[in-house]
């Protein structure tokens, strides 16, 4: 019969009825009543099986037409996300390249951007850009088109946006490549300048042989069909691709007349995704599958036939089977309860079939079979109804419908239950229609996901709170990652540091050519970190200085992934250099003076010894043999000899004072006398140079508190360099003087300072001078002539006097010095009586 039946018998199943007829008909007219029960089961099996056939071919096209329509949905759904994904993409680099090119009016900037890498796009044939008269001026894939005559402006892609302004970015019809004639689809975008001007349009063409690479990797079948639906509803390719349909030009409606179709719109474009595959193809799948289940129901029928013979001596035997099998089945639903994961059944009609131990310990319902034929919704109000309370009963109510939702969407989902547990939950459907739900426990995998968390917030608080600034940078020098301190540095903010490229910071100071050789091909040997200094300057106008380390970090295969700068403020440590640099000179230079001035004092003291001798001589009576006219020129010779010594006597106490070793605390100290003291140490310097030296100073003068020395430091360096820019300021030599210094000391009008000016009549000091005029190791002196640290260690002696040092140019011509010192409060009241003056030319 089974050949009859494959072999195209015009009436097969007559055939299988005349044979089970004769069966029957043995089996019925048995004596045994057993038998006849047999048959009876057996004729009732083979109308069972007969029927459960026809069911299972008609339930196995619904499955074929379901899985059919679902994996077509799957493609279109799939299909459009990839490709408003990809149009997405290319949209972010039109509007990258529209920037680059409104910045810089022209582009010249795509073609930096196109060697770089960043115009480059997977599935992109090319990127172009053509002005606002058509001509294509720039082409990412072959830059040698640019200056052909290569024009645009009769092409849709580019009339569109002449014709309608409104448009910015927009996909055309397909055209066919000038060069391989494959098919490619065009999308452009305006380029207007900030006035709403038109410049031109960017446009990319999608290369359409890719994109069918594409849909074969998300599942393009043999009998499965794409097709691209453009705004007109008409089909403007299909894939696979042949030279039977380059572009169909169909209108939509047509998908669906031959085949199962789905159709998904492609987000925030105007086109459309149709997917389907042939109904011919899935009969043609479940063909084998219903002639399998035919012959299948003809078999299984002539073997219950002819196994009915032998039941009824085998009755004891399919007992015995029913209890291993009864037994199985206990096995197995004990093996659920065992297993520690939620396991719960729901059939078609949402209703609880099964549930294991451990879901049943997880709910209110613990006893076997307690909530079965619930429906979901009833199941999950339980919860509600045995968990919460008045103050959790909103959370309870919330975490039930976020339930019953996971499980109407199917899929995987986490909840966290108001009771502090955490469950992942898997939702699946049955092949009966019924839905599995399996649920795992994940309460200690999201405490150590928090405690993670809370640790890399840890690091990263410690991260941003370091003092020193610090940076990651990616191998093409770009800024990955910054702390706090390096964004204030900057002064920007960090979402805006991010991204910049090294050379663009403010303090960038890293060589180019150790830059260079760390981005070369991956290296042996370990690279070294490196240091530099830059400076910055600061919230309070002073030049920052900086010291950076740069470390290079490798890969596995010695190529260079990123750079870590930690930089630090350097600018205390080099100003305490500079205090004990100064220092140490100013203790050398007073051990000098001490020494000199004791071996002048020596010969000193007798020269002024042997002219008192001689003057002596004079008035003895031996000496009246002397004319008159050669004694008195002798005598006058001898007391100028004498004042003479004694001056020199006098300059050499000034000079041990003024380089007397800084007791290092603040004293009162009279600033006129300090002022005089040093300007009689500078007198003869500025008359040898022809300087016209003027110092007006009161008597007594205004009490400070400070340290002497160090106030005549500073006097002695402002005029020094005052007497520099008068004898350097250039031009023929001028005939007598070479200008004019006046110091004079006076108190403020309010009677709580002192202050002490420096003027002369010189070049003045350049107005791009002013601002760094205190900086350490700024100096406009030739080299060899200025170290840059007179200025920047006067400023600081005046700081730590709690005084204010400035400068300025006079009206006039030349330059003003300017130092105020706090009074003494007992001398204020004093210092605003004093009238006296004394001035010392």
């Amino acid at each position: 019969m089974l050949h009859a039946l494959t072999s195209g018998t015009p009436d097969p199943l007559a055939a299988l009825t005349a044979k089970l007829r004769r069966i029957v008909g043995n089996i019925l007219g048995s004596r045994r009543r057993d038998a006849r029960v047999v048959g009876l089961v057996g004729i009732c099996l083979i109308a069972l099986i007969g029927m459960s056939s026809w069911y299972l071919r008609a339930q196995t096209r619904e499955v074929a037409q379901v899985a059919a329509e679902k994996h077509v949905e799957q493609l279109a759904k799939t299909a459009s996300y990839q490709l408003a994904a990809k149009l997405t993409m290319i949209d972010h680099a039109m509007r990258y390249a529209e920037g680059n090119i409104r910045e810089t009016g022209g582009p010249e900037r795509l073609a930096e951007l196109g060697a770089a890498g960043h115009l480059s796009i997977p599935s992109v044939d090319h990127f172009s850009f053509s002005r606002r008269d058509g001509e294509m001026v720039f082409d990412s894939v072959n830059p040698t088109t640019a200056g052909k005559t290569l024009n645009a402006s009769k092409r849709e892609f580019f009339r569109i946006h002449l014709d309608r302004p409104g448009v910015t970015t927009y996909v055309v019809r397909p055209i066919e490549s000038r060069l391989t004639g494959e098919m490619l689809l065009p999308i452009s975008r305006a380029v207007r300048g900030a006035d709403g001007g038109f410049i031109g349009v960017v446009s990319a063409m999608i290369d359409v042989p890719s994109l069918g690479s594409m849909w074969n990797d998300v599942g393009l079948g043999p009998a499965d069909r794409i097709d691209l639906i453009g705004d007109d509803s008409k089909i403007w390719l299909s894939w696979p691709r042949s030279s039977s349909n380059p572009v169909l030009d169909k209108d939509m409606a047509t998908v669906s007349i031959y085949r199962i179709a789905a159709i998904h719109p492609l987000a925030d474009w105007p086109l459309k995704i149709a997917a389907g595959i042939d109904q011919q193809a899935v009969d043609r799948e479940i063909g084998p599958t219903q002639k399998g289940i035919v012959i299948s129901t003809i078999v299984a029928s002539l073997l219950i036939a002819w196994f009915c013979l032998m039941l009824s001596r085998r009755t004891q035997q399919a007992a015995d089977e029913r209890d291993t099998a009864n037994a199985m089945r206990t096995h197995m639903l004990a093996a659920i309860d065992a297993v520690p994961v939620e396991f719960i059944e729901y059939d078609r009609d949402r209703r609880l079939v099964l549930a294991n131990q451990a879901s049943r310990n997880a709910s209110p319902w613990r006893a076997p079979g307690a909530a079965s034929g619930r429906t979901i919704d009833e199941v999950m109000a339980t919860y509600t109804e045995h968990f919460a309370t008045a103050e959790t009963a909103g959370a309870w109510n919330t975490w039930v419908r976020q339930t019953i939702a996971n499980f109407d969407s199917c899929g995987v989902a986490d909840t966290h239950r108001p009771d502090g547990q955490w469950r992942r939950s898997y939702v699946s459907d049955m092949p009966t229609g019924g839905r599995m739900v399996v649920r795992v426990d994940i309460t200690e995998t999201k405490l150590r996901e928090e405690q993670l968390a809370a640790e890399m917030e840890r690091l990263n608080s410690v991260f941003q709170s370091t003092g020193a600034a610090i940076l990651l940078l990616d191998r093409a020098g770009f800024v990955v990652l910054a702390n706090q301190s390096s964004v204030d540095m900057h002064g920007m903010k960090d979402a805006k540091i991010v991204g910049l490229p090294y050379s663009e910071l403010n303090f960038a100071g890293l060589d180019p050519a150790i830059l260079t050789h760390w981005q070369a091909k991956p290296l042996t040997e370990r690279l070294k970190p490196t240091e530099f200094e830059c400076s910055l300057p600061g919230t309070d106008g002073e030049r920052r200085i900086l010291r950076f380390t740069a470390n290079p970090i490798q890969d596995d295969g010695g190529q260079l992934s990123y750079i870590v700068l930690i930089g630090v403020d350097d600018t205390q440590r080099r100003k305490a250099e500079v205090r004990l640099f100064d220092s140490s000179r100013l203790a050398n230079l007073g051990e000098m003076a001490t020494g000199i001035a004791h071996e002048i004092n020596q010969p000193l003291a007798v020269i002024r010894l042997a002219a008192e001798s001689l003057r002596e001589e004079l008035d003895s009576p031996e000496a009246k043999a002397v004319p008159p006219d050669l004694a008195d020129f002798i005598i006058s010779k001898l007391e100028r000899i004498t004042g003479q010594t004694e001056r020199a006597s006098a300059i050499i106490r000034d000079l041990r004072t003024v380089a007397r070793k800084p007791v290092g605390n603040l004293q009162p100290f009279d600033l006129a006398d300090a002022v005089r003291v040093s300007s009689e140490l500078l007198r003869e310097q500025l008359r040898l140079v022809r300087v016209d030296f003027k110092v007006d100073v009161p008597t007594p003068g205004p009490m400070v508190l400070g340290e002497a020395s160090r106030i005549q430091q500073v006097l002695i360096n402002l005029v020094m360099n005052a007497r520099d820019a008068l004898c350097d300021r250039g031009g023929p030599e001028p005939v007598g003087l070479v200008g004019s210094i006046v110091v004079r000391v006076a108190a403020d009008p309010a009677g709580c300072s002192a202050v002490l000016t420096i003027e002369d009549d010189g070049p003045g000091i350049p107005a791009k001078v002013l601002p760094r005029l205190f900086e350490p190791f700024f100096t406009t002196k030739p080299v060899g002539k200025g170290t840059g640290l007179g200025l920047s260690i006067s400023s600081e002696i005046v700081r730590r006097m709690n005084g204010e040092i400035s400068a300025e140019n006079r009206d006039s011509g030349g330059a003003r010095f300017r130092i105020v010192l706090p009074l003494l409060p007992s001398a204020a009241a004093t210092v605003q009586q004093s009238s006296g003056s004394m001035n010392i030319n």
